[in-house]
């Protein structure tokens, strides 16, 4: 699959979603000497040390999913204390994710160590989870009264910590994904909305992924209520008929994801660069499997000029979706078969993702007690 460059066409381009031009010097390089002047050009490199500071300092982040996913393990078969051995280790050798301490925050709480809890939510605190985030899941939301709410009022007004993030990157990423919905809610999926999902596609090959990196939380913060209204504010946008959507409680950046989603062959066509930004720890193992399995599943028809490509050659079943996708589009609830379980944990383990049983067994423990464990595109 060709990806269109017509992306760094700088007029059509501004025209389409307003970006300001180190944007497009930002990831068309030929255009800086016949655009710019010299203090654009110190906006533009500012872009680029941003970007590259974070490449430089790159972790090898296959390390951090092992100790996340024995720690989540361990609490499953003891329920104890023991998986905070694991948890501790992962968040002081790693910027988290914040669902992970987040996750821990409820498991201290489970086990009646409140000295924990404050200790995890705290760590939240400082990765920019909202106060209003706090209740994302059952458990935390009925304790969260009287003493203790006034206790991590106080945590989140002495430890919290906005994103740094740079704003002309931001600004890209949302009114790529502002303009695309734009257009299929008011004129459905046309050749306007294929072309422009093209050059945003373009834009996350050209400025990210080939740099192996990806604009997820780690580069660019969550997604939250209060950080989609003043980008509506901000670029004096009218809300969309989906924008009421709560955001605070998903712990995920939304917008570039869904843009990959949205192509069966994008993925696919750019799955290495995808695997080397999830070692680095821009893209979470539960997002490739995602894409895996939705590259299959979805989309299996496409009046897009730039989605026509051979089907995986890989096998993508990771039983996210709750289907069999190698079985599309009938579609037919995934035969958890001895068998199909062992290809499936093969696969799961091969890209870091925590195991289809321990899965399994947290799902069951969401609706028995309250927690929440899944705060992904599919919750599964």
């Amino acid at each position: 699959m060709e990806i269109n460059r017509s992306a760094c066409n700088l007029k059509s381009l501004l025209t389409v979603v307003d970006i300001h031009p180190v944007l497009c010097c930002f990831f068309c390089p030929f255009a800086v000497k016949t655009h710019f002047d010299s203090m654009t050009l110190k906006y533009f490199c500012a872009v680029c040390v941003f970007l590259l500071s974070f490449v430089a300092a790159g972790q090898q982040y296959t390390e951090y999913y092992t100790l996340i996913n024995a720690a989540e393990e361990s609490f499953i078969e003891h329920q104890s204390h023991v998986c905070f051995e694991q948890y501790d280790e992962a968040f002081e050798r790693f910027d988290p994710f914040v669902k992970d301490p987040y996750i821990a925050s409820q498991i201290a709480l489970y086990l009646s160590d409140t000295v924990r809890f404050m200790h995890y939510l705290k760590m939240c605190f400082e990765n920019a989870l909202p106060l209003s985030a706090v209740n994302a899941s059952v458990i935390i939301r009925k304790a969260n009264v009287g003493r203790l709410h006034e206790q991590i009022v106080d945590l989140h007004a002495s430890s919290f910590k906005p994103k740094k993030i740079n704003v002309f990157m931001d600004d890209a990423i949302f009114l790529f994904g502002y303009a695309s919905d734009s257009l299929k809610i008011n004129h459905g999926v046309n050749a306007e909305f294929h072309d422009l999902e093209n050059k945003a596609r373009a834009f996350l090959v050209d400025s990210f992924l080939t740099r192996g990196v990806f604009p997820n939380e780690r580069l660019s913060g969550i997604s939250t209520n209060d950080r989609d209204n003043a980008f509506h504010v901000k670029h004096k946008k009218s809300k969309l008929a989906d924008d009421d959507l709560e955001q605070d409680f998903e712990l995920r950046l939304k917008c570039p994801f869904n843009i990959v989603l949205h192509s069966k062959c994008f993925y696919t066509a750019h799955r290495e660069l995808f695997l080397n930004a999830m070692r680095n720890g821009y893209v979470h193992p539960k997002e490739i499997g995602i894409m895996e399995e939705t590259a299959v599943m979805w989309n299996d028809k496409s009046d897009n000029p730039q989605d026509d490509c051979a089907p995986p050659t890989y096998q993508p079943l990771y039983n996210i979706l709750g289907y069999n996708p190698l079985k599309h589009p009938a579609k037919q609830i995934f035969n958890a078969s001895e068998e199909a379980l062992m290809v499936v944990e093969r696969n799961r383990a091969q890209i870091h993702m925590q195991k289809y049983s321990v899965d399994v067994a947290k799902k069951e423990m969401e609706k028995s007690l309250g927690f929440k464990f899944f705060f992904d595109f599919i919750d599964r």
